[in-house]
């Protein structure tokens, strides 16, 4: 019943033995990585392999602070070299679940999710905004955006036919 929630939603569960640096996941990761495996065992450092060069460090460091101790939970949104060599998107979420008398993690556990989907259309978002103010930066026409009687945009077009040195003189 787990695994068909968690299929359902895009979601996987990992469990890991840490001082072993094995890890548990869930047939979810299998989906998330476009794989046919079923749940399956891994080492941690194959794991972060798939992360990508500019998430690893970050992610890492993220993950060791929660091992540390110096925070109650790990959480990063990464991306994950899928099997078939894309990358994917994946927010990754856990927490020391055991330690020993000494404070040293042994079982850490938590969840990744598929947030592809979100990650792209933020990214075209983006995009459409950029190309939008680009659009009105270089307008000939002047433009102004006026929220409850104040300016809170100008163009360089509409500073021009002031007479003022910029947009920033009007907003």
């Amino acid at each position: 019943r787990l695994e068909t929630a968690l299929d359902s939603g895009a979601l996987a569960i990992w469990d890991s033995d840490v001082p072993a640096g094995e890890l548990y996941l869930s047939q979810g990761w299998a989906n998330i990585l476009g794989s046919d495996l079923s749940s399956q065992s891994s080492r941690i450092a194959d794991v972060f392999e798939r992360v990508h060069p500019q998430d690893r460090a970050a992610a890492l460091a993220e993950l060791l602070r929660a091992v540390r101790g110096e925070t109650q939970h790990f959480s990063a949104e990464i991306r994950i070299r899928t099997d078939s060599g894309d990358w994917k998107w994946v927010s990754g979420s856990g927490k020391v679940v055991e330690r020993d008398a000494a404070g040293t993690a042994l079982r850490m556990t938590g969840t990744a999710v598929d947030i592809d989907a979100r990650k792209r259309a933020e990214h075209a978002m983006r995009d459409a905004e950029a190309r939008y103010r680009m659009l009105i930066d270089l307008s000939p026409d002047a433009i102004l955006l006026q929220s409850d009687g104040r300016i809170e945009y100008a163009n360089q077009a509409a500073a021009d036919m002031l007479g003022l040195p910029g947009p920033a003189a009007l907003v």
